[in-house]
């Protein structure tokens, strides 16, 4: 049985204070919103009433709903320090296999400053891209229907208090572009419900992505992640989808004549893994993931997958995976798990007073 801990402040604070995204300052949060957009208030804002593009620094205001809107893009926005407002209206596409609801295409240099909030994307095949970004935001927008909702390449982007659901391929997706040599890519205290990938990450190996306090709801993968380095999932709801998150590799490679698998530079703790079907965790890379201190769904931790191995045990401290909680991946090693699981919190850290 693995070791069951209530929560401990002290120490969970100083697990993460020790993860290596937080001790380089990727955790900090960038202002909300309305502090982004002080300078540009509604008395000088510019207003939209259907597709354009936006060529200008400024602010602009959606005042209509767009239906059926451009099967290429809708609104495309090519200047730097701009804030587009949706007010709460509807960018609607034709169907969701073509164009983009809102884009910020690629130029010859990385973009800056550009915020998308308060509106509804809804049946595109992109809904909101931002493509090569040194600073963005993304707030209270709300994809639904599109194949990939969001999607971020190469874009040191926020997205933050944001609704993604039925989307056929990614809610959010992060990946690389042409420009730039890096990204740091915050989402935070979003919901991601019945995509096929809630959240779809391919990182670059001297990029970084924080995955902090959203809710990830009946989806195939909750969190679905390639080159799993520089990575931090913290306080995040995992449940009930098929596999709570499943990590495909990592960049570094695990040789075969190593006696163990080194830990990978992705930090996950403080989540709650709850009814999720096939697996809590799904480790398919050549290193061990470092998933301490995390409920499981039930007060006795974490259980094994169906294998003639299981109980699988801790690859760092042999304690078994034998509760009644979500399951954990097997290694290369017969009975061993590639999830370092041990030690286990007793209670669901985002729900306990």
């Amino acid at each position: 049985m693995s070791r069951q801990y209530s929560i401990l402040v002290p120490v969970l604070v100083g697990v993460l204070v020790m993860s290596p995204l937080t001790a380089a300052g990727v955790g900090l949060l960038p202002g909300s919103f309305d502090d982004a957009s002080q300078a540009m208030t509604a008395s000088n804002a510019t207003g939209v009433t259907s597709c354009r593009t936006i060529d200008e620094p400024g602010r602009y205001e959606l005042t209509t709903d767009i239906t059926n809107g451009s099967t290429d893009a809708c609104i495309r926005i090519t200047a730097d320090d701009v804030v587009f407002d949706g007010n709460g209206h509807v960018i609607d596409g034709v169907n969701a296999t073509e164009g983009s609801g809102i884009t910020t295409p690629l130029v010859s240099r990385l973009r800056s400053n550009v915020t998308v909030a308060n509106v509804t994307v809804t049946n595109w095949q992109f809904g909101v891209e931002y493509k090569a970004f040194e600073s963005g935001r993304i707030e209270n927008v709300t994809v639904t229907d599109s194949k990939w909702s969001i999607s971020l390449s190469k874009a040191s982007i926020t997205v933050a208090n944001s609704t993604v659901s039925n989307s056929s391929w990614a809610g959010i997706q992060v990946t690389g572009s042409a420009y730039g040599t890096d990204y740091h890519t915050r989402l935070v205290g979003n919901e991601l419900t019945n995509n096929r990938q809630g959240v779809r990450l391919l990182m670059d190996d001297e990029s970084s992505v924080v995955v902090e306090g959203n809710t990830l709801r009946a989806n195939d993968d909750g969190l679905w992640v390639n080159n799993a380095d520089n990575l931090t999932v913290s306080g995040n709801a995992f449940t009930a989808n098929t596999d709570g998150i499943h990590v495909y590799s990592t960049n570094q490679k695990w040789a075969d004549d190593c006696q163990d698998p080194p830990l990978a530079q992705a930090a996950v703790h403080r989540n709650a893994f709850v009814d999720n079907r096939e697996y809590a965790v799904n480790n398919d890379a050549d290193m061990t993931l470092n998933a301490t201190w995390n409920y499981w769904g039930t007060s006795d931790g974490p259980s094994s997958a169906a294998d003639a191995d299981a109980p699988f045990v801790d690859p760092v401290t042999d304690e078994p995976a034998d509760g009644s909680g979500g399951a954990v991946s097997e290694g290369p090693h017969d009975g061993v798990s590639n999830v370092h699981f041990d030690d286990a919190l007793g209670e669901n850290p985002l729900t306990s007073a």
